[in-house]
């Protein structure tokens, strides 16, 4: 069976033909994508995790016997490399090899089906959605603290709806969580701190603002695995 390179490979060369004004420009910037940047991005993940392992070493004394301890090493790092090559974003990218030298330093702090898991959340999760996880490191937080309103006093009360907007002010964080919530890295809490109700209790945004999580097991080591296991 052909790679999932090959294939774009060969239907860049059938678009190439069909439509050469359009394919032809596409299959030029493929070939030196293929050729180039992926090179350059497996390089930049070996380099960096060459750091990443010299720092560790200062710190972990027994890393030689821990690394060999990795019984799925090879396939785990076939996953992070293969996710660091398609990855555009430098900082994202970055984060591979550091979640790749957090196993290393760890072996027995997750499962081989957790580290595959990890991966692809790391994979599909955008550096703010892993921000927004970040907020949930020191315990459970809520709607109304993550969006910087937890005072009165900014709408009317008895309006149905007293902000409107406020899904459109807030949809990035909104999403975030949705998506932390959806992999199983944050999950529904209850803060018993004072809620600062201001407007109609039973409007959108306050039903979000009383909305608490807290991070999971898993959300945990995905962050402990980027912080090389500290």
């Amino acid at each position: 069976m052909a790679a999932p390179d090959e294939w774009i490979t060969s239907g860049l060369r059938t678009l190439a033909a069909a439509v050469p004004t359009v394919g032809s420009p596409v299959a030029q910037a493929w070939s030196e994508y293929e050729g180039r940047k992926q090179q350059a991005r497996t390089e930049e993940f070996f380099d960096q995790m060459a750091a990443q392992l010299r720092e560790l070493q200062t710190t972990v004394g027994d890393l030689d016997k821990r690394a060999a301890s990795f019984s799925d090493a090879a396939e785990v790092l076939e996953l992070a490399v293969a996710a660091a090559r398609r990855e555009t974003e430098a900082v994202k990218r970055s984060q591979f090899s550091r979640i790749y030298s957090g196993f290393l330093s760890d072996p027995r702090g997750t499962t081989p089906d957790e580290r595959i898991d990890l991966i692809h959340h790391l994979e599909q999760l955008s550096m703010a959605d892993l921000t927004v996880l970040g907020h949930f490191a020191q315990g459970p937080n809520r709607g109304d603290f993550l969006t910087g309103t937890t005072h009165g006093g900014w709408s009317p009360v008895g309006v149905d709806d007293p902000n409107p907007n406020w899904l459109r002010e807030f949809g990035p964080l909104v999403h975030s969580l949705a998506k932390l919530e959806s992999r199983g890295l944050i999950h529904e809490a209850t803060i018993n701190a004072g809620f600062a109700h201001a407007g109609d209790a039973g409007s959108a945004f306050n039903r979000f603002r009383r909305r608490a999580w807290q991070i999971t097991p898993m959300g945990l080591k995905l962050l402990k695995s980027m912080r090389f296991g500290g």
